[in-house]
């Protein structure tokens, strides 16, 4: 067994609150229920709880819908962080896969022209940092994990498990 760290981003999934897990359809159905508007009301966002929870959901997805002969265990590395600008990134974190090396070798081997073809590499304006293990891993997860465990069946596991509601609060704005 080996270890192999990548963060979420470098897998086909996320925990990103920037675009995807956003907080806005939990205002609206609030808003629906009430006879405000938003600006009526203060709002509070525990986005750190959100992100930690969305992690956490994750690791759970993962490990029930990803483990195979090659990817033994999914855990996460460390805690869920957001960036300070979402210009060039999004929430995230590390994550350690147990994988089996000679079969996520084999499996390379395997599919040697698709993976030279499709690799993770460097191109204009991106720069892979990862080793041959991580570059393997990183496209083993975009050639066999995302063909078992789609994007959208993803998302919608999360949206299940993770109520957006729970992290929205309101109360009457105070008048000026």
């Amino acid at each position: 067994m080996t270890k192999v760290k990548l963060s979420i981003s470098d897998t086909p999934y996320t925990i990103g609150t920037y675009q995807t897990f956003t907080l806005e359809g939990a205002v609206e159905s609030i808003l629906d229920g009430l006879d405000k508007t938003y600006d009526e009301l203060d709002w509070t966002y525990d986005m750190d709880k959100y992100i930690a929870d969305l992690a956490t959901s994750f690791e759970e997805l993962m490990r029930e819908n990803l483990l195979d002969d090659v990817i033994k265990n999914v855990t996460l590395d460390g805690k869920p962080y957001s960036p300070k600008f979402y210009n060039f990134s999004t929430d995230n974190c590390g994550l350690v896969f147990d994988i089996d090396p000679e079969k996520l070798q084999a499996y390379i081997s395997y599919n040697k022209d698709d993976y030279e073809k499709n690799k993770k590499h460097d191109v204009d304006g991106f720069w892979w940092f990862g080793n041959e293990i991580e570059t393997m891993l990183d496209y083993y997860l975009e050639a066999v994990s995302l063909k078992k465990y789609d994007y959208e069946a993803y998302y919608y596991d999360q949206m299940d498990r993770v109520d957006p509601h729970e992290y929205v609060t309101y109360e009457e704005a105070q008048q000026d």
